[in-house]
């Protein structure tokens, strides 16, 4: 039988542990998955949603390690009450707080894992959306700039497929994803917070229709301009007409009789007088003949007999990039920044002057530098011609280093001091450095290193030359404008000394 005392000192243990148990994990738990308030519902401010993500997992991993700990703890409760029967009571509402703690704490903690996967879920379908919409604009901004040079229905109808593509796989896809970030929204916020998001989207689609409309108009206004084109190019084109008349003697076209009759008396008593036929009208047949000729129009061509070339300036410089394209009809050109167009932009000028186009830059920056290309547009198609602009930043006023004096190859005795000399000129002065074969020396204590900049010497000396210094040197000097340097190699002869019969040598003590 156990004394009262240690009865209650076991008892005291208990419920320190149980103690223990309830707020460190508990504490611990809260701090690292849940807020102090979970009925405050907030969406998570996600920066990374890897990151969260990754702490998402891993609370839930603490979470099962936690609930085993507790099941093992109030497992050994039970032994605990048995082996005590007098503490049991205590012992088991101590291990009945336990768990109603923890289901509490586990029921937080869902709610608080539920609202974290809802809010990754909705900044990931905000991003996918934000995404296509960046795309989007790109592709109207794009479809506008075409529009601006349409001179061709059928490249208008081909636009007009691009744009019904672009509709056909964008406007479904990202009108559903922002029903449901609507959805989303409600959980997190209680209120629709995307309603604005959605807005510009939709507006984005009605441009994207009203473009079209346009396109279509002036799809159809360039078809009316190329029948009546056409219409023109297949007419007759009147040069001379002359007209000759040949009149010549046929049958009448007319005729016309007058028979004259008398009564039977007189024709018995008198002379019969012969039946007249009298010709009232002879009419003329007059003939007209035209002489008529047809003017074919050429056929349409289009060419770039001298393509664009790549350029490398300095920044501040003027630069033009010049191509030669002939067409004919006369081709309407645009000029391209990397996939994007440049008309009317002051920073880029254009011009067209009998087949030499000219891209001109007054003065360049490093945001210059792109792929440019130049586009031809007529009857005949599109030509194209495209050329790198490099736009460096301009080297800074000075000269780089030049060994004037090299180093020299060398031999020294073992025991013996030795120097290696050269001499560098440059602006701003060269910044030098020493290397023994390929590891730099200049802050070790074997080698005493000088440098003079009024004359530009450097000097590397050895108080005393070893037989590990045999090696190569070299020095290196550099500043803003460049580098260069100078290298020499050392032998180092072994010193004999007789001493009974045996050799010695010098020694490096460091």
């Amino acid at each position: 039988m156990t004394p009262d005392g240690d009865n209650n000192k076991n008892a005291k243990a208990f419920s320190g542990n149980a103690f223990l148990c309830n707020n460190a994990n508990s504490s611990g738990l809260r701090g690292t998955c849940v807020e102090q308030d979970c009925s405050r519902r907030r969406p998570l401010q996600i920066v990374g949603l890897g990151r969260v993500r990754f702490l998402h997992n891993r609370r839930q991993e603490l979470r099962v390690d936690l609930e085993s700990r507790i099941e093992t703890f109030v497992s050994s409760s039970q032994g605990l009450a048995s082996q005590y029967p007098e503490t049991s009571q205590y012992v088991h509402a101590e291990a009945t707080k336990v768990r109603n703690e923890w289901a509490d704490l586990v029921n937080r903690t869902q709610e608080y894992r539920q609202l974290t996967t809802v809010s990754i879920e909705y900044f990931e379908l905000i991003s996918v959306v934000e995404n296509n919409y960046r795309n989007l604009n790109a592709d109207l901004i794009n479809a506008n700039n075409k529009l601006s040079i349409l001179n061709n229905p059928d490249l208008a109808n081909d636009l007009v497929q691009q744009i019904d593509n672009i509709l056909k796989v964008y406007e479904t896809q990202q009108l559903d994803t922002l029903k449901q970030i609507s959805a989303l929204s409600s959980k997190l916020y209680d209120h629709d917070k995307s309603v604005a998001l959605y807005n510009d989207n939709l507006k984005l689609f009605q441009t994207f229709y009203k473009i079209k409309n346009d396109i279509n108009e002036r799809a159809k206004e360039l078809t009316e301009q190329q029948r009546s084109q056409e219409a023109e190019q297949n007419g007759f084109c009147e040069i001379t007409t002359t007209t000759t008349t040949t009149t010549h003697n046929g049958l009448p076209q007319q005729q016309s009789f007058d028979i004259q009759t008398v009564d039977e008396a007189q024709y018995i008593q008198e002379p019969q007088e012969p039946l007249v036929i009298q010709t009232v009208e002879e009419s003329h047949n007059v003939q007209s003949h035209e002489v008529v000729t047809t003017v074919e129009q050429p056929p349409a061509t289009l060419s770039v007999p001298q393509p664009l070339s790549d350029v490398s300036v300095q920044e501040g410089q003027r630069v033009q990039l010049q191509c030669v394209i002939f067409g004919r009809p006369e081709p309407s050109i645009e000029w391209l920044k990397d996939g994007i167009s440049i008309q009317n932009n002051p920073d880029y000028k254009t011009t067209f002057d009998n087949g030499l186009c000219t891209l001109t830059i007054d003065e360049t920056v490093t945001a210059d530098s792109a792929e440019f290309l130049c586009r031809a547009i007529n009857d005949a198609g599109i030509a194209e011609s495209a050329a790198r602009l490099i736009v460096t930043e301009p080297t800074p006023p000075g000269q780089p280093p030049l060994f004037t004096q090299q180093l020299n190859n060398g031999t020294a005795t073992e025991g013996h001091p030795f120097q290696y000399r050269c001499t560098v000129t440059g602006t701003p002065t060269p910044e030098l450095h020493w290397y023994k074969n390929d590891t730099c020396i200049d802050t070790s204590p074997d080698y005493k290193i000088s440098h003079d900049p009024a004359t530009g010497e450097a000097v590397l000396s050895f108080e005393q030359v070893f037989l590990e210094d045999q090696a190569r040197y070299r020095c290196r000097a550099s500043n803003v404008c460049g580098s260069d340097e100078t290298g020499a190699e050392l032998s180092v002869e072994r010193m004999y000394t007789p001493l009974e019969n045996n050799s010695a040598c010098v020694v490096r003590v460091t």
